[in-house]
């Protein structure tokens, strides 16, 4: 921002001050130092860190594994691992990246919104083989890698559902009976 301010103040000093050969070249050199360091600092200093696919995959794979609940200390471990993960990677530049489970969380929630996960029943979800390991999150982007993010994707979206419907129901006990009666 500050270096913004810079630039914006220098091409004044050039505008108004034209008429002075050395304040122009002063101002010109100073100006042009000054937006290469700001698109270094903008390309280096802000990069794309969670919209990867690899960090993507790698949280899917981690809840599909631990099928966490709605309020569960699970995604404290979830959070814990993805803060590793991008700093075991050179993404984040601390382990502390997501502040809270409630931010992974979050996060999680944005990543599956809109997906409509196949019905599966609670024994059925409990009981599948997970045949996802970290390392599968490595791929490359080739279409079976694709492939697998997408049946992820789906697992993921149908834990959350389950866990939605199994918070929901230890709130509201008789939610069953109510909604059987407006059908």
């Amino acid at each position: 921002m500050i270096l913004s301010l810079v630039i914006g103040v220098l091409v004044l000093l050039i505008i108004f001050f034209n008429d002075n050969e050395a304040c122009v070249f002063n101002s010109a050199i100073f100006a042009f130092t000054s937006l290469v360091g700001l698109l270094i600092i903008l390309s280096d200093g802000n990069p794309k860190l969670v919209s990867r696919r690899n960090f993507r995959t790698e949280l899917l794979v981690d809840v599909i594994t631990r099928k966490p609940a709605v309020e569960g200390k699970e995604w404290r471990i979830i959070t814990y691992n993805m803060n590793q993960y991008l700093f075991n990677h050179g993404q984040w530049h601390t382990p502390y990246y997501f502040y809270s489970d409630e931010d992974c969380y979050r996060y999680f929630l944005r990543l599956v919104e809109g997906v409509t996960p196949k019905k599966q029943t609670a024994t059925s979800i409990g009981n599948s083989p997970v045949t996802a390991k970290p390392e599968d999150a490595i791929e490359s982007a080739s279409p079976s890698s694709r492939l697998n993010y997408q049946n992820f994707l789906l697992k993921a979206a149908e834990i959350e559902r389950q866990a939605q419907e199994n918070y929901w129901r230890r709130r509201h006990p008789n939610i069953d009976a109510l909604l059987k009666k407006t059908e």
